[in-house]
This record gives C-alpha cells, sequence and structure tokens, in this order.
C-alpha cells in the first residue's frame, strides 16, 4: 500500500512539474516573442517567432478543439485504469 502511494505521489509530482514548464514557456513566448519579428538562432535555418495555431491538429479542426480534449482525456482515463488493473492483477499473483 505504501508503494501505491510512494508510485503515486511520484506521478503527481512529475505532472504538476511537467504542467508548470509547459505553462512557464508559454507564458515566456507570449512575453518575449513576436508574430511580425522573428529571433534567428542559427542564421535563417534556426529561428523563434510567435505562432498561434487556430486548428486543433496541424490547423485542421478549427473550432472543434474541445473533440481533441475529450478524446485525450478519455483515452488517459482508459490508459489509468488499464495500469491500475494490469499493477493491481501483477500484485495478485506475487502473494
Amino acid at each position: 500500500m505504501r508503494d501505491r502511494v510512494r508510485r503515486s505521489a511520484v506521478m503527481l509530482i512529475v505532472a504538476a512539474i511537467v504542467i508548470l514548464i509547459d505553462q512557464g514557456t508559454k507564458t515566456l513566448a507570449l512575453n518575449t516573442l513576436r508574430q511580425d519579428a522573428r529571433i534567428p538562432l542559427i542564421g535563417d535555418w534556426l529561428g523563434l517567432q510567435l505562432a498561434f495555431n487556430p486548428g486543433a491538429i496541424f490547423s485542421l479542426g478549427e473550432g472543434s478543439t474541445w473533440v481533441i480534449t475529450v478524446i485525450g482525456v478519455a483515452v488517459t482515463a482508459v490508459l489509468i485504469g488499464a495500469a491500475t488493473v494490469s499493477y493491481t492483477h501483477l500484485r495478485a499473483h506475487e502473494t
């Protein structure tokens, strides 16, 4: 039981760190980059410029990003459920 709590805590901490990094880099980009100016990093080969994607996937599905969100949440729930069942099944066969 303690092992399960520890694993859950690590999972939540990692998820929180990933979310903080994601939101931090988005804020940094919004505050420092512009849509009309490119910051070259390696000449013309690589640079930074603010861009917005109005679509869900590769600019497709504009206005229906909620569908992708629902699918993502459903897939995540199924994966968590499958992992829990698999872990419980594995633990049952250990004893």
